[in-house]
């Protein structure tokens, strides 16, 4: 039988699978190195590998993420990184790897070294018009709170690493009806071995979806996901269960857009309360749009739970949203700015007294090509959290910077 959209359904669906994780809405000032389309059929550069290493100057005024007490410092930051990018009529295949070195000019400061580093992987291989695979991987290493990564204590010192990995099949079983099968694998390791006893956990969610195409460009979606979250030493598992409908749909091959409602279902484990049950909603959308050869905008919001990132909670809900533009002004000046605000209520029994957390980060930053291999560039990044009911956990951060940046 002849497939008639098969290109689209198949864009599609597989948009719901490729959807950056939620610590890759990164709302931060770093320029992207390039533009173009987000389609996942688009084609890639020519050139197929890009490095660039970058050496920054910065102003932290608080280091240490403290109400009370509070430690500010000049920085020097070292940077690399490496993409790669490849393409055939079967298979696309995406790679960024990236570091840096931030060395604190104090030494009040406990920890005057410290690393970050970030791997990218996405792809997707068209085994057969019917039949088509895709990875998706964002594994990172943070010395510093990190409100992207969900999950964790937007407070909280010391180093982890968080992941999340999922490998999708999509199937078109008739010409407007397809499935997709996805498992995701999202661990969250404390290098501090008091931290990961009580923190440290692996999350997996095997997701099932039935989709059908209303019309070219649009997909209606119905599915299903099941995610038991195991701590490496905490007593404090659960296993989460949802049930949802949505859509995909594509403007054209610049702009995007996602959504998810339903409701979820939670059976929870704690060594206080034992074990309890939470129902409630979720929802979850997605838009993307590059406008520009280096111009975009991207748009991301989601309600549920996720894990407490609190010794002995076993899960917050939240509420988190981010909106990020990167916009050529000029061929050689690009400017970038993003919102990201959160909204973590606690509530859990015996545990802890219930209290909400308001989280809020404003980054902005300006890149100016000096020639086709140094650039110059400068950011800002604000972050405050608001929590009347719990106020030690209250703070606000301003880091400012500027840096030349090599590419080649």
């Amino acid at each position: 039988m002849k497939i008639r959209y098969p290109n689209l359904l198949i864009v599609s669906a597989l948009l719901a699978l490729i959807t950056p994780t939620a610590f890759s809405q990164s709302s931060s000032a770093e320029m992207p190195s390039g533009g173009g389309n987000l389609s996942p059929l688009s084609n890639f550069a020519r050139r197929p590998f890009k490095v660039n290493i970058s050496v920054r100057e910065g102003f932290d005024d608080n280091v240490n993420t403290t109400r009370f007490n509070r430690q500010e410092a000049f920085y020097t930051e070292f940077g690399a990184g490496i993409k790669y990018e490849f393409g055939s009529p079967r298979l696309k295949l995406s790679l960024d790897l990236g570091g840096g070195l931030t060395l604190y000019n104090s030494d009040s400061i406990d920890n005057q070294a410290r690393l970050n580093g970030l791997l990218s992987l996405n792809a997707i291989y068209l085994a057969t018009e019917r039949v088509s695979f895709s990875f998706n991987t964002e594994t990172g290493y943070y010395s510093q709170p990190n409100v992207l990564v969900p999950g964790t204590n937007i407070s909280q010192q010391g180093d982890y690493f968080a992941s999340a990995t999922t490998l999708g099949m999509l199937v078109q079983w008739l010409p407007r009806f397809s499935t997709i099968t996805s498992y995701t694998f999202s661990p969250i390791f404390y290098v501090e071995e008091s931290l990961n006893d009580n923190l440290g956990r692996i999350q997996q969610t095997v997701s099932q979806s039935f989709n059908f195409l209303v019309k070219p460009t649009t997909t209606a979606v119905v599915e299903y996901r099941i995610s038991p979250t195991t701590y490496f030493k905490a007593d404090l598992n659960s296993l989460d269960q949802y049930a949802l409908v949505g859509f995909n749909h594509i403007f054209n091959p610049r702009m995007t857009w996602n959504a998810r409602v339903g409701a979820q279902f939670n059976i929870l484990q704690n060594p206080v309360d034992g074990q309890t049950y939470y129902f409630g909603p979720y929802g979850e959308t997605a838009f993307a749009y590059n406008y520009g050869e280096v111009s975009k905008l991207s748009f991301t919001l989601r309600y549920g739970t996720e894990a407490s990132g609190l010794q002995n909670v076993t899960q917050r809900q939240s509420l988190r949203t981010g909106l990020g533009i990167t916009h050529g002004i000029t061929k050689k000046l690009v400017a970038s700015g993003g919102v990201f605000y959160g909204v973590n209520y606690y509530d859990q029994g015996d545990v802890i007294d219930s209290y909400f957390e308001n989280i809020l980060e404003l980054t902005a930053g300006l890149e100016f090509e000096l020639n086709r291999f140094l650039s110059f560039n400068t950011g800002y990044r604000f972050t405050g959290v608001l929590s009347p009911e719990n106020p030690d956990g209250q703070y606000t951060r301003d880091i400012v910077f500027v840096g030349l940046t090599s590419k080649f």
